[in-house]
């Protein structure tokens, strides 16, 4: 019975909403001490060439969930980790695609949505953007709700970080390329038709780094906010960006605070980092480390 109830648990999307806390107090009232914790793992995963890509948090009936994205040399994956008594195992690890498709990166959990970001990590030159959409009970389907297919120039049509938020008549998903030097926003409609709004240079936006995850969140009040995770001189560095975007002609990103987090040993931030919001409001870093093996480890900050 506790394995079903888990299961259950595991199949239902997360919606975000926070109204108590601002996002800036939020972020700074976090803890640079994580607590950490490991996990076992009896599945067989595929741990050559790649690593872990990106890490979401979802909560039910009182159950922490955690849905970590991987790469290797063969094929992409996302898996499900959740408790299990008192331990943290891996309940579930799903295959996207097979190589070239073999490089899941940074993704998001919000509103209802699941995006991961597939890309072709030698040649550099196609992505796939999955969509995931939760049905009328709270699971996410076994096919994807719609895909964004990027082909093009090298480095410029990777998927290397995906973020994804509700906006009043449609839905908006932020793509950013190799070392995130682009990012690409579209919009999802309804029926899961995509198109391009708008693609953003950040060359001059300072700070700025070559997150390995971004994190799209949407206030009460409509604003939007941008978090971009990565490391910077071996050391985790978190950054909240206020997006402004006027009309789809222009799109910037205003820094609001910067926190170094420091180093731990077994998880970084360029392995995989996301943001969670809890039901008080309040913001939550999760970091992973670099594989799924038996005895892997999560820094969970708050």
């Amino acid at each position: 019975m506790k394995y079903l109830i888990l299961f259950i648990s595991l199949c239902l999307a997360s919606s975000v909403t926070f109204s108590q806390t601002s996002i800036e107090k939020s972020f700074v009232m976090i803890s640079k001490s994580p607590h950490q914790f490991t996990i076992k793992n009896d599945h067989k995963v595929n741990h050559k060439g790649g690593h872990l890509q990106g890490i979401q948090m979802i909560e039910r009936n009182g159950q922490k969930i955690y849905i970590v994205t991987g790469s290797s040399s063969t094929y992409s994956y996302y898996a499900t980790i959740g408790e299990v008594g008192d331990n943290y195992e891996v309940i579930e690890v799903k295959k996207l695609l097979d190589k070239p498709y073999k490089h899941a990166g940074g993704f998001q959990i919000n509103d209802g949505f699941m995006v991961i970001g597939i890309e072709d990590n030698e040649a550099k030159n196609i992505s796939k953007v999955f969509v995931y959409k939760a049905n009328e009970n709270g699971a996410w389907g076994t096919e994807p709700f719609a895909i964004i297919k990027r082909e093009g120039e090298v480095k410029r049509m990777t998927a290397g970080c995906v973020a994804i938020a509700l906006l009043e008549n449609s839905t908006l998903i932020v793509v950013g390329d190799w070392d995130t030097k682009h990012l690409d926003f579209y919009l999802m409609d309804e029926k899961g038709s995509t198109e391009l709004a708008y693609s953003l240079s950040t060359q001059n936006i300072k700070p700025w780094n070559s997150y390995q995850n971004i994190n799209l969140f949407k206030k009460q009040n409509g604003e939007l906010f941008l978090v971009g995770l990565g490391s910077s001189m071996e050391e985790d560095v978190a950054v909240v960006y206020r997006l402004e975007i006027n009309n789809w002609k222009e799109v910037k990103l205003d820094k609001v605070a910067v926190r170094n987090f420091g180093s731990q040993k077994k998880t970084k931030f360029r392995w995989g980092a996301g943001v969670y919001w809890d039901k008080y409001g309040h913001m939550k870093i999760i970091s992973c480390d670099d594989d799924l093996k038996n005895g892997s480890m999560i820094s969970v900050y708050r």
